[in-house]
């Protein structure tokens, strides 16, 4: 899966940065939600199921600026 956004969070296991990518959630007509993590990728190497990427950052954050057609600094937009 391909993130449309990359953040820099605390890695839940070792604690050092790790990449987490997200995509837009979308609701019922296609309106944005928020965003779920959907990649990770720990300096450390340390890994984590789909589901434990999901309880480590949450689900349907609340609807990041660049889903709202603004722009959001210190985010990396995935290619």
């Amino acid at each position: 899966m391909v993130s449309q956004r990359i953040t820099w969070e605390m890695c839940p296991r070792c604690g050092r940065p790790a990449a987490v990518g997200w995509l837009p959630a979308v609701g019922i007509g296609g309106d944005p939600i928020g965003e779920d993590p959907v990649e990770f990728d720990c300096v450390a190497g340390c890994q984590l199921s789909s589901s434990g990427i999901a309880a480590a950052f949450g689900t349907h954050r609340g609807t990041p600026l660049w889903c709202r057609g603004a722009s959001a600094g210190g985010e990396v937009a995935a290619e």
